[in-house]
């Protein structure tokens, strides 16, 4: 009997935490005064559509049914799945003195992706991206997927992304406020004319030995660096 009652007592308290933990991923993210970055990953519930036929309607009324699941273990990474996956989160803005900012997929791969604001009074904004599209498409020219968002102060705003890809579903999605993206895309354009600079240091240095000794070696390793960086 003791042990039917811990048992019973372990598996109450087991379904509390999820019953909590589920609680917490349904919960409306707020932007607060000072925040300029966050990660969407805690706050995002999703839909995996296997046909990838269902609509935008189809999908806010399953997500008003409760009908989407929170991430397992805050990790928007699926491997390779077909169908799409639609990504839903409720946000709020509190910060009245950055109402726009922007949504980026830091993974670069997928095909393509829609972003829909629906907003209180009903009306729905659309943007598309991905790989699939023109670069010259994207709201800034940036290797990973971005789109603007118009967050008014106060005002919650459903956000629904659906993607659909052939490569492997991985949706890590981040809200930057326009100063916080363009310090993060400086330093990666820095490390990455750290590379290109290595790289070209070695083509120059290697054709000056080829141009010198006339070995075939350093003509090849030419080819080589200069596929580094291609690729």
């Amino acid at each position: 009997m003791e042990h039917f009652r811990r048992s019973l007592i372990l598996a109450l308290a087991s379904y509390l935490l999820l019953a909590s933990g589920w609680a917490q991923a349904q919960g409306v993210m707020e932007l607060e005064a000072g925040t300029s970055q966050v990660s969407l990953s805690t706050h995002l519930q999703y839909f995996h559509d296997s046909d990838g036929d269902a609509d935008l309607a189809t999908v806010v009324r399953r997500a008003r049914q409760q009908r989407f699941l929170p991430l397992p273990s805050d990790n928007a990474a699926f491997g390779f799945q077909t169908g799409a996956f639609w990504f839903h989160a409720d946000l709020v803005n509190r910060r009245a003195d950055e109402q726009r900012w922007l949504l980026v997929q830091e993974y670069a791969l997928s095909d393509r992706l829609d972003v829909y604001l629906r907003y209180a009074d009903g009306h729905v904004v659309h943007q598309a991206g991905g790989d699939h599209l023109a670069f010259a498409e994207r709201s800034i020219r940036y290797r990973h997927p971005n789109f603007w968002l118009e967050l008014p102060v106060g005002e919650p705003v459903d956000l629904f992304v659906r993607v659909r890809s052939q490569s492997s579903m991985q949706v890590p999605l981040t809200l930057f406020t326009p100063t916080a993206f363009t310090e993060k895309s400086r330093d990666a354009q820095l490390g990455i004319g750290l590379y290109y600079g290595i790289l070209l240091a070695l083509f120059i240095y290697n054709l000056v030995l080829w141009l010198t000794l006339r070995d075939a070696s350093y003509f090849w390793y030419l080819f080589h660096v200069t596929a580094f960086g291609l690729v």
